[in-house]
């Protein structure tokens, strides 16, 4: 097991100290949703690294073609990674110096413990010996490497829905067919506007709207805020036609604790109360 004290953003995602041909550390968000690791121009540039081929990138807003770059001698808080070819964006779109995508993390167990800052590698989530709440393990799929939850329902009428987590994600996101069906519910709040930026600089408009409820297994969420948007992600996990919601990290922070395994689809969440 490999345990390492993780940052924050200021969209409040985890990032990961990351060393580059013995240079750095440079804070790296960890994003379960995003299929490469990724680099900023700009550290690229001050780290002077080869050019490679160029790769079709899959952002919120599509796809698109960017160029790579090779990231020799790479380290996640001092554990050797296998060199990369990673493409690169400007930081202002990323939001941190890179991103550690699925090529790093579909090999690793995860755990995430939000109230010790941790990340742990190739581990078992296990609370604090004094926590006191309680957890719950919920058996995913695997669509393109990224976990998805079936096990869930939106509402009173606890209508099933899919849930991919998202940890590169500031907010959770659902699509158009997910907001037809929140919108018919009565009670809701007054809808907002937002724009969702990806990686790329494209922007989108969403509906920002507060959903009553959530259900992850045998755990509620309550007052859940979602921005609804037809993102490429749902597209290219096949799931336009499905409710279906990216659960992102002003979410999953309300957690004490999550576990990621990648290699037997489960996720294991640990909170104190029942409140989400």
């Amino acid at each position: 097991m490999h345990r390492l004290d993780v940052g924050f953003d200021s969209a409040a995602r985890v990032t990961v100290p990351v060393s580059i041909g013995g240079k750095g550390p440079f804070p790296f968000i960890v994003d379960t949703a995003s299929e490469r690791t990724v680099i900023a121009s700009e550290l690229a540039e001050y780290l002077q690294l080869a050019k490679g081929r160029r790769v079709q990138v899959h952002t919120v807003s599509g796809p698109v073609i960017s160029e790579t770059l090779l990231l020799p001698k790479f380290e996640i808080d001092g554990l050797a990674q296998a060199p990369k070819a990673a493409p690169h964006f400007a930081q202002r779109n990323i939001g941190a110096m890179g991103i550690i995508g699925l090529d790093v993390l579909k090999s690793q167990r995860i755990v995430l413990d939000f109230r010790r800052a941790t990340m742990a590698m190739n581990a078992e989530p296990s609370p604090a010996p004094n926590w006191e709440g309680e957890s719950i393990l919920v058996t995913a799929r695997s669509r393109l490497g990224q976990l998805v939850l079936t096990n869930a329902g939106l509402g009173p009428e606890d209508e099933s829905i899919w849930v991919v987590i998202d940890t590169g994600a500031q907010f959770s996101i659902g699509n158009e067919t997910l907001r037809r069906f929140v919108m018919r519910e009565r009670g809701l709040g007054q809808r907002q506007k937002m724009d969702l930026i990806s990686v790329s600089g494209e922007k989108m408009e969403a509906d920002y709207i507060v959903v009553r409820r959530l259900r992850i297994g045998g755990m509620i969420i309550s007052q859940l805020p979602v921005a609804f948007a037809d993102v490429h992600p749902f597209r290219r996990f096949g799931l336009m036609r499905e409710r279906a919601l990216l659960l992102g990290m002003d979410v999953l922070r309300q957690f004490d604790q999550i576990g990621l395994n990648f290699a037997n689809r489960t996720v294991r969440f640990f909170w104190s109360s029942r409140e989400g």
